[in-house]
């Protein structure tokens, strides 16, 4: 899955007071590296698996931050 957007990820986490990607990953159950390239802008991919955790964890609709990316979107 691929991230829209880095701004609208970090604004989610500016709103429910989520300073880290350390404490993303940790509400999220995910790991911490994933959730911290993504926070950073230094990646801005992942799982299917890993962008439903943030985007639940973050309480926004499904597909609002991520979009399939490469081989996920062709199917």
């Amino acid at each position: 899955m691929k991230l829209r957007s880095h701004q609208a990820l970090r604004d989610y986490m500016t709103f429910y007071k989520i300073n880290t990607g350390y404490a993303l990953a940790k509400r999220a159950g995910i790991l911490p590296g994933t959730a911290n390239f993504l926070v950073q802008g230094h990646r801005d991919t992942c799982s299917s698996r890993t962008a439903l955790a943030i985007e639940q964890a973050l309480a926004c609709p499904p597909g609002f931050l991520f979009e399939p990316a490469g081989r996920e979107a062709r199917r």
